[in-house]
């Protein structure tokens, strides 16, 4: 999605891709990588008008994935959200209520 953010072009053009193949079905999830939750509401937003059909949060190189962020993603996208790393037996509950 960052790469998309930039250029929404790009975005559409993937599009118009997926649809001249007939792949319309196929699911598109975009991934967010957010240092925190104000970045994470920030991409969201971005992320849901480039018309995905979910988004995977995902931690960064510098930060572990915190259950803010995810919470943050989910109250601003109404799309499915997936967490797409940093979970372990130690923290799974903690994310349970926040994503889908």
């Amino acid at each position: 999605v960052q790469g998309w953010t930039g250029a929404p072009a790009d975005a559409a053009r993937f599009h118009r891709y997926r649809r001249a193949l007939g792949a319309e079905r196929m699911t598109v999830l975009a991934d967010l990588a957010p240092a925190g939750a104000d970045e994470a509401r920030e991409l969201a937003a971005m992320a849901s008008d480039l018309y995905p059909d979910g988004l995977v949060v995902v931690p960064t190189r510098k930060q572990a994935l915190g259950v803010e962020v995810v919470e943050a993603v989910c109250e601003t996208a109404r799309l499915p959200v997936l967490c797409g790393g940093g979970l372990d037996a130690d923290n799974l509950a903690d994310f349970l209520h926040a994503a889908d």
